[in-house]
């Protein structure tokens, strides 16, 4: 799958696995792959989200009320697992990408691949925000 992910798509990936290391989790969560396609800023995804009015710091703070800090420390080392809801929405980029007949995996694949995945922290806050699966998929067909 990595292979055919798109250079500024794989670099999204590295980030959020940076930004999960970064809030001391033990693994990479579809809001860590939301939070590193606006973070990059420059990617498909992150131009699409900005246009709905989304930020960084709008999605943190929507996370932050359903995900309260647990209060203790936690050192997290090497390479993180994703969660089964990272996992579903990578499988909806690849599908995605296959529908689109597109050759490789961009941002805007992972950011439907998130829509898609019904219930993971990033579709719901997405959707909270104003941004559905038929939103994003009129954006991307411009």
């Amino acid at each position: 799958m990595y292979q055919r992910l798109s250079e500024i798509a794989r670099e999204v990936l590295e980030l959020a696995e940076t930004l999960a290391h970064q809030s001391r989790r033990e693994y990479i969560g579809t809001e860590h792959v939301l939070l590193a396609i606006l973070e990059n800023g420059r990617c498909n995804a992150a131009g699409i989200l900005q246009q709905a009015g989304v930020t960084a710091d709008s999605v943190r703070e929507r996370l932050r009320n359903h995900d309260p800090v647990d209060g203790h420390e936690s050192l997290v080392l090497g390479r993180l697992r994703g969660t089964p809801l990272f996992e579903q929405a990578i499988t909806q980029a690849i599908q995605a990408t296959e529908q689109s007949k597109d050759k490789s995996i961009g941002t805007e694949h992972l950011l439907l691949g998130l829509l898609r995945t019904k219930g993971s922290a990033a579709q719901r806050s997405l959707e909270q925000m104003g941004v559905t699966l038929d939103t994003v998929q009129q954006q991307i067909q411009r």
